[in-house]
């Protein structure tokens, strides 16, 4: 066993992965446990097969169907956002009005605990912004609020991905490692291959009119920190480091 799986990071990571995947817990408790496991990784630039994947059960790629909840395109743009984020893909059909998703099941987990997140607070700040400003097209500046989400999700983990780039060095430092994105994603988008034989195209853009611009505003203002379960131990954190 080298030095680096014997670590007291890499048992911490177990252990946290291992309350993930316990089936007696709550889908809250299970999704703060993952945020965990996903925080700790990012921070110190690791994917699961750098602690010794095979002793982990952080669960296969696999892909859940939810019923379509998300329901409009502002909403699946925001949600498609945080899965990627969070290493899953989205995928939509509209006729059988079902999505989706693609990752592992802790990761699931936490991209719809996100996405619900961000949504609420949109609708919640979007109501306040129509009863203040009478005559507003409240649903125009959701549109522009959510779209707004999306870009920083999409530069928070840009900025991750940069941070977690891999530096080969003979030094068993656990930071020198491959990143996580790198291998997770490849997994996702392998499964997707095979099984959907999907091919990747460029979202489209959301329709914006003038209150978007103040929805766009105001999502600059919303934090992309999420409590999870009422717990105070441990947070969804996006671009965060521990």
């Amino acid at each position: 066993m080298s030095t680096h799986s014997e670590s007291p990071l890499v048992a911490k990571i177990r252990k946290l992965m291992a309350k993930a995947n316990d089936k007696s817990c709550t889908e809250a408790e299970a999704a703060t446990f993952a945020a965990k496991v996903q925080e700790l990784l990012v921070a110190n630039g690791l994917a699961m097969g750098d602690i010794g994947e095979e002793k982990l059960d952080h669960g296969a790629i696999e892909d859940q169907k939810h019923a379509d909840r998300w329901s409009s395109p502002a909403r699946k743009h925001l949600l498609r956002a945080v899965c990627r984020y969070y290493m899953c893909e989205l995928l939509v059909y509209p006729r059988q009005k079902i999505v989706r998703i693609v990752g592992r099941p802790s990761n699931v987990i936490v991209s719809m605990d996100m996405a619900d997140y961000l949504i609420k607070t949109t609708v919640r700040i979007s109501n306040d912004y129509g009863r203040t400003n009478v005559g507003s097209n409240v649903i125009d500046f959701r549109r522009g609020c959510m779209a707004r989400l999306s870009e920083r999700l999409d530069e928070e983990l840009q900025r991750a991905r940069k941070a977690a780039e891999p530096k080969y060095e003979a030094t068993g430092n656990p930071g020198n490692l491959p990143a996580l994105f790198q291998s997770e994603e490849k997994q996702v988008h392998t499964y997707l291959k095979e099984k959907f034989n999907v091919k990747y195209v460029k979202s489209k853009g959301l329709k914006q009119g003038t209150d978007a611009a103040r929805g766009r505003s105001a999502a600059d203002d919303i934090s992309l920190n999420r409590q999870v379960g009422g717990s105070t131990g441990s947070r969804l954190q996006i671009g965060a480091k521990t």
